[in-house]
């Protein structure tokens, strides 16, 4: 979809002010799910970033098709990102404030939202100094601290209700990922060989696991791009809310040990449980195998990037098998 300045303008003027003016209009790269895009403004002279909901791509047709991705629909993630957004500001977990929401012409939601003036974790670690890297990985698991302390009885996202959550989360990380694998070894002959042993490793893992009263509220994804780190004082803000939920601990600190590596030390615990921990890993890897498998078949923008996910994530399901 491409959506002309002139209808943004209508949108801008109504948030910023009539004698508002775009002086530019770029679009940066966004996820699988949303574009995203920086004004520049004049009168007054501002920045903010626009979110446009748009799947259209649906790289992952067979989660949707499974129930997998409700939260990722055009129609429901909008709406998460509001509620999720003025509720981790609530808690004093630093995410951008919205600035405008409303719907373009075609039909799709899109908000206008502060601009943090940095650049992400990434961009920020691969030039800064040792001693101003440990202080951002510190400002990250701090703010990490204040998100996974809000806790509750039941999993789910926060809009969801005791009644409409009857699976524990491990149950829902299983039945996803053998979705996953017979997706995937239908698209290719090297993961279909492996299919019975993988979905068979899933399975003990997940017999493994002990019923648990608690569950904590996760991010779902903080990779480094989905950290903010302000220029001004290196404060960090999390982005990309719209998937936060009440889950095992577990499954999001699989992810901040793959992508963190070295610097995981100043986002551990010591609380995590081995058997959830080795299960959540092996899941996680079956899912990264299935998200390169089709982003390389449904045209993904950056081949060479989804090739090399299905392929280093396959080699360490096959290592572990």
């Amino acid at each position: 979809m491409t959506i002309e300045q002139r209808e943004v303008l209508v949108h801008v003027r109504q948030c910023f002010g009539a004698t508002c003016t775009i002086e530019r209009f770029e679009q940066l790269k966004g996820g699988a799910r949303k574009q995203v895009f920086l004004l520049t403004l004049h009168n007054p002279s501002t920045q903010c970033i626009m979110y446009l909901w748009q799947n259209a791509a649906n790289y992952f047709a067979e989660r949707v098709a499974g129930g997998f991705e409700e939260t990722q629909s055009d129609e429901k993630a909008p709406a998460l990102f509001l509620l999720n957004t003025s509720y981790l500001l609530a808690q004093g977990v630093n995410v951008p404030r919205v600035l405008y929401t409303g719907k373009v012409a075609a039909g799709q939601h899109f908000a206008f939202v502060e601009q943090i003036r940095g650049t992400d974790f990434d961009r920020f670690a691969a030039t800064a100094s040792v001693s101003a890297r440990q202080t951002v990985l510190m400002h990250i698991g701090a703010q990490l601290a204040t998100l996974h302390a809000q806790q509750r009885t039941y999993p789910g996202g926060l809009e969801d209700a005791p009644s409409t959550q009857s699976k524990p989360p491990q149950d829902t990380t299983l039945a996803r990922a053998l979705l996953e694998v017979s997706a995937t070894a239908e698209a290719r002959p090297e993961v279909a060989e492996y299919q019975t042993q993988i979905s068979e490793k899933l399975q003990t893992l997940h017999a493994q696991l002990t019923p648990r009263p608690l569950y904590h509220l996760l991010h779902g994804e903080l990779a480094g791009s989905h950290v903010l780190v302000r220029e001004s004082d290196q404060a960090v803000y999390f982005i990309d809310i719209e998937g936060i939920h009440f889950g095992d601990l577990e499954s999001e600190h699989t992810f901040l040990q793959l992508i963190y590596g070295a610097d995981y030390g100043y986002l551990a615990r010591t609380d995590l449980d081995s058997a959830r921990m080795a299960f959540y890993k092996f899941a996680m890897h079956v899912s990264l195998v299935y998200a390169g498998s089709c982003f390389m078949l449904r045209g993904f923008h950056d081949q060479t990037w989804a090739e090399s996910l299905f392929k280093g994530h396959f080699a360490r399901v096959l290592n572990s098998l």
